[in-house]
Formats: C-alpha cells, structure tokens, sequence
C-alpha cells in the first residue's frame, strides 16, 4: 500500500488531546473509517446541546489549580464553564492503560449543586461523593462530564 495502513484515520487520542486543549473536531477523512463521521457528530451535538460558544473555557492547567483536579498524573481534566449553571468537562486518560480515577471538583467555585452528573455522550449516571466523580477511563481516550 502507497500511503500505508489506515490505523491512524481516527485514533481516540488524537480526539482526546484535540478535546483537552479546546480544539475543534473534525471527521478524519473522506472514507469514514472507524465511524469517524458519527463519533464526530456526536461530539458536536454535545458541544452544542452544552452551550459551549457562552461558556469560559478552562484548560486544564489551569483547571487543576482552580477547579478541578484528577488523582492521577496521567489524568488531565480540562472544562467549559457556564457559571452558575453548568460545567462540560473533558476529562482525559493520556495513558496507554485502563485507569480508575476520581476527579474533584469544587461545585462552590463553579456556583454549581451537583444534582446532575452524567456521562454527557451515553447519558448515563456518574457517581460523585464527597466532591469527587469516580470514572473508569479506557486507556488513551477521553469522557465528557456534564455536571450541574
């Protein structure tokens, strides 16, 4: 093959440190290998649905400090922030294992209740406790947290 194997049309990481630095997001190539098209709509659907043009993005660098912090080194949390209503956070797995991490967040900093924290891309429930979001983050890829 010419241009070689194809693995590299749409890799979870290249989407997850796109997500983690605010990047925006498009469907990898004209062959919708992998399901890149849908994955990539789905995202932006989510983005939209969120509100994101309004909300103050925080990086997370700057994140960690502030607002939200992972356990783990390898774990980097990045999030859009519309205060008082609700926080969109990118929470991102940088290794190449299954990680188990807990993510505090301070809900008093970001004028928020935690009555809703949900998995934003399946909907599904997440578990917060004492100010944490307990996550299982495949390896190399990423969640989105929508947190009210």
């Amino acid at each position: 093959m010419l241009l070689g194997g194809d693995a590299h049309i749409y890799e979870p990481l290249h989407m997850t440190w796109c997500l983690l630095h605010g990047v925006s997001v498009w469907p990898q190539g004209w062959t919708d290998r992998n399901d890149a098209s849908r994955k990539t709509s789905n995202l932006w659907q989510t983005y939209d649905r969120f509100g994101y043009r309004d909300a103050q993005w925080i990086p997370y660098f700057r994140a960690e400090k502030l607002i939200s912090n992972a356990d783990a080194e390898q774990v980097k949390t990045s999030l859009y922030l519309i205060q008082g209503e609700r926080a969109l956070l990118v929470v991102a797995n940088l290794t190449p294992e299954l990680v188990q991490a807990k993510v505090n967040v301070d809900l008093g900093a970001m004028g928020l209740k935690g009555t809703v924290v949900r998995n934003a891309l399946t909907d599904q429930a997440l578990p917060l406790a004492d100010g944490a979001i307990s996550l299982r983050l495949r390896p190399s890829t990423f969640t989105l947290v929508w947190v009210e």
